[in-house]
C-alpha cells in the first residue's frame, strides 16, 4: 500500500529573499484564475462599451431630470384684465386630449390641444388651466411667447401671425406685407421679439422685425433642389431651422448667415427642436422617436421616448432650465429639469454631460 504524505508547502514569501523564484502559473490558487478571468471580462466589456459609444451615453443621461407630467387641470374661468385667475372656485376639470404645440415663458405654459380644439394657458403657480376664449387649435397650430409674455399664434398655411394678450384678447395681426406667404413654422426671439417664419411657397425663411413689422428674406438656402424648412428655434442671437432636404438643423446668426449644419448623416426625420441658454440643441427625430442633444455641433446625449415615459415627441419648448414635451398620443405634457453642462476642463474640452465619464 502506497501512503501519500501531506506535507506543508512553504509559501513563496516565506523563503529567504535570495531563494525566491518567479511564481509559475501552477502556484496560483484557483481563485486567482477566477479573479483574472473576471478582470479580463470586465476589460473586454469596457472596451466594447467605449467602441460602441455606450459608456458616454451613460453619463449623457444626466442632462434631463424628470419633473412632472401635466394631463389636465382645474379650469379657471374668472380672470382679471391681465388674464390671471381671480379668487374663486374652479369650474371643473379639463383633461388634455391631444397636445400638439407648446410655448413657455415664466409661469405660463401655453398648450395647443388639437384634440380638444382649444388653446390653454397652464398657470404653474396656481396649477390651473385657463381656456383662452375664441381660439380654435388645429394640428398645424403653432405657438410662441413674446418678450412681454403675450401669445403669438400661427395657423399653418396662413400669411399672418396673430398677436394676443394673456387673457386671449387680440392685439394685432402681423401679416407678411406681400400677403403671399404660406407660413408653416415660426419662432419669436425672446428679447427682440423678431419673428422668423418658414414660407412653404417661396421655400425661404422670412424675418419679421418690430417695430413696423417689415419683413425680409433670410439669405440662407437649404441643400438640394427641393428645399423644405421645418421647425424653428432661437436662443442667444442664434436661429436654428430644420432643413428637411438634408435631414439636419441649420444654425445661423440673426441675419441668416449659416454657421454650421448639425446632425447631418445622423438625423433621419428631425421634426421638433428647442435650444437652451447653454447652447445645447434638443432635436426630436420622428424616425425612431429619439430626442438628441447637441452641443457645439456634436451629439452629447440621446433619449428614447420610452425612457422618458412618453409616446412621442410632438413638440418641444424650453424656458428657465426646463424642457416641456408635447405627447399627443399620450394626452400629456412631460416636463423635465435640464442640468447645466459641466465647466470646461483645463485641456479646453467642454465638460458637458457628454464628457462626464472621462
Amino acid at each position: 500500500m502506497i501512503m501519500k504524505l501531506a506535507m506543508p508547502v512553504p509559501s513563496l514569501y516565506s523563503l529567504p529573499e535570495g531563494e525566491r523564484a518567479k511564481p509559475s502559473l501552477r502556484e496560483f490558487h484557483v481563485n486567482d484564475f477566477q479573479g483574472l478571468r473576471a478582470l479580463a471580462v470586465r476589460g473586454a466589456l469596457a472596451v466594447a462599451l467605449i467602441l460602441y459609444g455606450i459608456l458616454p451615453a451613460l453619463a449623457q443621461d444626466r442632462v434631463l431630470v424628470p419633473w412632472k407630467t401635466i394631463t389636465g387641470g382645474q379650469l379657471a374661468v374668472h380672470l382679471d384684465s391681465n388674464g390671471d385667475p381671480l379668487p374663486g372656485e374652479p369650474q371643473g376639470y379639463a383633461a388634455l386630449v391631444f397636445p400638439s404645440s407648446l410655448a413657455a415663458r415664466g409661469p405660463d405654459l401655453y398648450i395647443a390641444d388639437s384634440g380638444a380644439r382649444k388653446i390653454y394657458r397652464f398657470d404653474s403657480t396656481l396649477q390651473v388651466l385657463v381656456a383662452l376664449p375664441g381660439m380654435d387649435a388645429a394640428s398645424r397650430t403653432r405657438l410662441q411667447v413674446g418678450p412681454d409674455r403675450t401669445l403669438l399664434v400661427l395657423e399653418a398655411g396662413s400669411a399672418a401671425v396673430l398677436h394676443f394678450k394673456r387673457n386671449g384678447e387680440l392685439l394685432e395681426t402681423l401679416p407678411d406685407p406681400q400677403a403671399e406667404a404660406d407660413l408653416e413654422e415660426f419662432v419669436a426671439d425672446e428679447f427682440s421679439g423678431m419673428i422668423v417664419a418658414s414660407d412653404r411657397r417661396s421655400r425661404r425663411l422670412i424675418a419679421i422685425d418690430p417695430p413696423g413689422w417689415a419683413s425680409r428674406a433670410f439669405p440662407v438656402a437649404g441643400e438640394g433642389e427641393h428645399v423644405s424648412w421645418g421647425a424653428l428655434a432661437s436662443k442667444e442671437r442664434s436661429v436654428y431651422a430644420v432643413d428637411r432636404s438634408c435631414s439636419c438643423v441649420v444654425a445661423m446668426d440673426e441675419e441668416g448667415r449659416v454657421r454650421e449644419r448639425i446632425g447631418k448623416g445622423e438625423l433621419v426625420r428631425p421634426h421638433a427642436l428647442a435650444a437652451d441658454q447653454y447652447g445645447r440643441l434638443f432635436i426630436a427625430d420622428a424616425f425612431n422617436q429619439t430626442l438628441w442633444v447637441y452641443l457645439h455641433g456634436e451629439r452629447v446625449a440621446s433619449y428614447g421616448a420610452r425612457k422618458l415615459h412618453v409616446t412621442e415627441f410632438g413638440a418641444l419648448a424650453i424656458d428657465e432650465g426646463s424642457l416641456y414635451v408635447a405627447d399627443g398620443p399620450g394626452g400629456q405634457v412631460a416636463a423635465f429639469h435640464i442640468r447645466p453642462p459641466r465647466k470646461r476642463s483645463k485641456s479646453g474640452s467642454d465638460g458637458s454631460d457628454g464628457s462626464e465619464s472621462r
